[in-house]
């Protein structure tokens, strides 16, 4: 059989459309949007943790330990700031080469339905599905260490505060455990881009 041919049957077999590659796009489109609220509700949590703390902490302070906690409560706000900062830096490259990359995988993927006998689109989208499935697990990779590394920074300084004051222990319990679940929640959809991006890739094989 002609191998034209063969390749045109085995994409109708496929189903691969262009319709098909436009969903795959909008998917991790999607998945962009939610990985980005994920970690605006960890942010959120942390904001809401040092808020209850600090309270807790000039409410019970003694005269002695009011040098120590505010140089903690500078310290804390630091880490925070710094945290937001990081992980805004970090999801931002993964969302942005996530939309940049499918977009062009499915330009090229569209115009390979179109054109299926040239070979310089074949090449380009081979090259684009090799960038897919390298770079992206790379920069996703880069924020699940960023989000772990700027929580530990933080968690450390929370420690130091229910040393210097005991009675803020409790809160600081509770409040790690709101941002251990908000972090779940977090990695659980952080997945969603590289599961949209490798099902992008499938079907962009398939062509």
């Amino acid at each position: 059989m002609n191998r034209m041919v063969q390749s045109l049957e085995n994409r109708v077999f496929l189903s691969v459309t262009t319709a098909t590659l436009a969903t795959d796009d909008a998917a991790v489109t999607s998945a962009g949007v939610a990985t980005k609220a994920a970690l605006a509700s960890i942010h959120a949590a942390e904001v809401s943790i040092h808020s209850t703390v600090l309270a807790e902490v000039k409410a019970t302070q003694t005269k002695s330990q009011k040098t120590a906690n505010a140089k903690l409560d500078a310290a804390l706000t630091k880490a925070d700031a710094l945290a937001a900062i990081k992980i805004v830096a970090a999801q931002g490259t993964l969302i942005a080469l996530a939309k940049a990359n499918a977009t062009f995988g499915v330009a090229l993927g569209k115009m390979l339905l179109a054109h299926p006998t040239k070979t310089s689109v074949a090449k380009a989208l081979t090259k684009e599905i090799t960038a897919l499935n390298t770079v992206i697990p790379a920069k996703e990779l880069v924020l699940d260490t960023t989000v772990t590394n700027t929580l530990a920074a933080i968690n450390a300084v929370y420690s130091e505060v229910a040393v210097e004051d005991p009675l803020a222990a409790s809160e600081i319990t509770t409040g790690e455990a709101g941002v251990a679940t908000t972090t779940t929640a977090y990695t659980t959809t952080a997945t969603t881009i590289q599961t949209a991006i490798t099902q992008l890739t499938t079907d962009l094989a398939s062509l």
